[in-house]
């Protein structure tokens, strides 16, 4: 079967940036699994899902995503701080990394310095990078009209007890 619109995709991948700093493979996080032909929606950039349309179970492919076509700076989450947060000589374009509530690390940059506010632009650390995706189709299946629904692959069983 190949791979077409609103059929489930489970692709075996390694994905590298800066040539060969892996950074993350489904050996370690398991396969990518997506129902194809959904777009943004579909969870996996649309030039993996383009590049892989057509592929059938074994087939290999190198797929390079455009730092660009990831993650546009203008569909990066924006916030607003207070100026008093910030520090009193913030410029436009200056970089930050901080830390939330929770302990995650973040980073942001200066879109905007009023007199009341800052607005920011998070970044996501790969912005700015080529992604490599190497991918091995795995399986393509037709999706059931409950994953249609839903818009996502139902989890995979368990596997059986020994």
């Amino acid at each position: 079967m190949k791979i077409a619109k609103d059929k489930v995709v489970s692709l075996e991948y390694t994905l590298t940036v800066d040539e060969d700093t892996v950074i993350e493979d489904s050996f370690n996080t398991g396969p990518l699994r997506f129902i194809h032909g959904r777009g943004a929606n579909s969870g996996v950039p649309q030039t993996l899902e383009d590049a892989v349309d057509g592929m059938e179970v074994g087939a290999t492919k190198d797929v390079l995503v455009r730092a660009a076509d990831m993650f546009p700076k203008d569909r990066q989450p924006m916030k607003e701080f207070a100026r008093t947060e910030m520090p009193a000589d913030v410029k436009v374009g200056a970089a930050f990394t901080a830390k939330t509530a929770e302990g995650a690390e973040v980073s942001f940059v200066v879109e905007e310095v009023a007199q009341e506010i800052v607005k920011v632009r998070f970044v996501h650390p790969l912005m700015g990078k080529d992604l490599n995706f190497a991918v091995k189709v795995l399986a393509v299946r037709d999706a059931t009209p409950a994953e249609l629904e839903q818009g996502a692959p139902m989890a995979p069983p368990a596997p059986p007890k020994k």
